[in-house]
């Protein structure tokens, strides 16, 4: 897929531009920022994952 599309949602992207006007989805390559998550996104993440019943992991 050609950079002149949007990788999440395949609208036409304006020339120069990586930011999607419709979905707002960052397309630029090797360029991302570090996400910030903050403490309230991490506690509602739940914690019942043991990895003891996952034997693969």
């Amino acid at each position: 897929m050609s950079d002149e599309f949007c990788m999440d949602c395949g609208s036409l992207l304006a020339p120069y531009t990586r930011i999607c006007p419709v979905c707002g989805f960052d397309n630029a390559f090797d360029q991302q920022q570090e996400i910030p998550i903050d403490e309230t996104f991490l506690n509602d993440l739940p914690d019942d994952f043991i990895p003891e019943n996952y034997p693969g992991y």
